[in-house]
């Protein structure tokens, strides 16, 4: 990669002087035209005296471009005191023909029993090795991230095992486009039909487990288990029901140490929880349903109450199984009895007709995780550690022109207040702002965020190269297959 990055790089200094200009006479005229166009000049129509931006322009040096093996030390590894929790042993087996309604995935325990996903995975994480439960809840995946497929565990069918979900006779996709992050449930627990949440606005459970968003870098495949961190839960109502997402990381993620409540996301992970909240409201809109809503004044409520949620959501579970549930629905509609009746709640008699056959499956919820302590994790990559955050380079910017029109720009600004071009103002080679030494590191310029669509570039042949969003027979570009799931941009120079 550097090698090509290298390459790039002499090939804009050569733009730059011109000097790939005075050798165009042997090209096609489209190439001679596309290479003309190109505005080249901001340096001196923006800036006449280089020595205005003094950081911008240092060379790139040589540790760039000379590639040196090292051994970095993982700082999670095994050599580490954070071991990696053990994971519950379950291995799934893919039966049907994929993209079929046939097609299903099953789970099955250590012995080669099959297990449900739902009834016979322990909500509480026990490590598998000291057979101690530790901090974390099991998290199940359904469909994972950057995948579109809606499988989903088949609450009415014995064994409860994945499949894609179906309407009309048709498996169904996210019309929307691939989802995000890792979606699945909370085993062991169910959103209870017969309930009304105080704060759901009057709306009951939607009969299904508790559903929950995986923010972690990892993909999960369908019918993985991961412990994780509950970080906090967003109450969504979906076409009259209450549908609760709660928010979690793989607890081995990197990014695990970081993220202990909902704020710690929004501090270190800036705009997920948002996207993740545009996501749900806009998700059945291809499909022509009006957009979600959602209570609690649309806020991502703290690790406290979502944990008081799953606390609920679980005791509802134990009713079900218990037969408890069945015997008070004499009160209810027609509709929610049915509802209940429908589910498999047998599973673990009918797969395993001595309970202890899953020692490790079913140990209670212990009330470690129902009662929260505060506590102060240390942060090995903060201000206390040898490893600081390089500073960045300081360039702000203006939105400027109407938003959504062909006419808005994003200008970028230095320290002085003038304009730079974000192409060849700003250096390829990152100088810290504060040491002013060149780092290991390379300067990125994101045009397109993350887990957005607007086809934003920056403009080559405008003064100045100011981002706009692309166009095409005078409309504005959006990626058609829907959100992209990184950040895209380029190198400067």
């Amino acid at each position: 990669a550097m090698s090509v990055i290298d390459e790039c790089y002499h090939a804009w200094q050569e733009l730059l002087a011109g000097d790939k200009q005075r050798t165009l006479h042997d090209q096609p005229n489209e190439i001679k035209d596309l290479v003309r166009n190109l505005s080249t000049n901001s340096l001196f129509e923006l800036a006449p005296n280089v020595d205005e931006h003094p950081t911008l322009h240092s060379p790139l040096s040589p540790q760039h471009m000379i590639l040196q093996k090292k051994i970095i030390t993982n700082p999670f590894g095994p050599n580490n005191s954070q071991q990696e929790p053990q994971q519950q042993h379950v291995w799934v087996s893919h039966q049907g023909p994929a993209d079929t309604t046939e097609y299903r995935i099953k789970a099955f325990g250590e012995g080669g029993q099959q297990v449900s996903l739902w009834h016979d995975i322990n909500l509480a994480h026990v490590d598998a090795e000291t057979k101690q439960e530790t901090p974390f809840l099991n998290f199940v995946c359904e469909i994972p991230k950057f995948s579109r497929k809606k499988y989903e565990i088949a609450t009415s069918e014995v064994g409860n095992p994945i499949k894609q979900d179906t309407k009309k006779g048709q498996l169904r996709e996210f019309k929307k486009g691939d989802i995000f992050f890792n979606y699945g449930c909370f085993p062991q627990t169910w959103e209870d039909p017969t309930f009304i949440h105080p704060d759901a606005e009057g709306t009951r459970g939607d009969n299904d487990p508790l559903d929950v968003c995986e923010i972690g870098a990892r993909i999960i495949q369908p019918g993985g288990v991961r412990p994780v961190k509950v970080l906090g839960i967003l109450c969504m109502i979906d076409e009259g029901e209450c549908d609760w997402k709660v928010v979690v990381i793989d607890a081995n993620d990197k990014w695990a140490p970081f993220l202990n409540d909902i704020n710690d996301v929004e501090e270190q992970l800036p705009g997920t929880l948002d996207s993740i909240r545009e996501w749900y409201r806009t998700y059945k809109i291809p499909d022509g349903k009006p957009p979600n809503v959602f209570g609690l004044q649309e806020r991502f409520m703290d690790k406290a109450y979502a944990m008081s949620v799953i606390d609920e959501c679980y005791h509802a579970w134990q009713e079900l199984l218990a037969g408890d549930k069945q015997r008070t629905l004499h009160d209810q509609p027609n509709e929610i009895k049915d509802l209940v009746r429908n589910l498999s709640t047998n599973s673990l008699f009918e797969l395993a007709p001595n309970v202890d056959e899953h020692p490790t499956l079913h140990s209670p919820l212990s009330p470690q995780h129902m009662i929260l302590q505060k506590k102060i994790i240390t942060n090995p990559f903060g201000p206390n550690n040898s490893q600081q955050e390089p500073q960045q380079q300081h360039v702000w910017v203006s939105h400027q022109g109407p938003a959504d029109t062909t006419e808005y720009r994003i200008k970028a600004f230095g320290e002085g207040g003038q304009q730079v071009s974000l192409w060849h103002d700003i250096n390829l080679a990152h100088v810290d702002a504060e040491t002013k030494q060149e780092t290991p590191f390379l300067n990125f310029v994101c045009e397109i965020p993350k887990f957005s669509r607007k086809k934003y570039e920056i403009a080559t042949s405008e003064v100045g190269n100011p981002i706009k969003q692309d166009t095409k027979k005078g409309q504005l570009r959006e990626f058609k297959k829907g959100d992209i799931f990184f950040n895209y941009g380029c190198f400067p120079q």
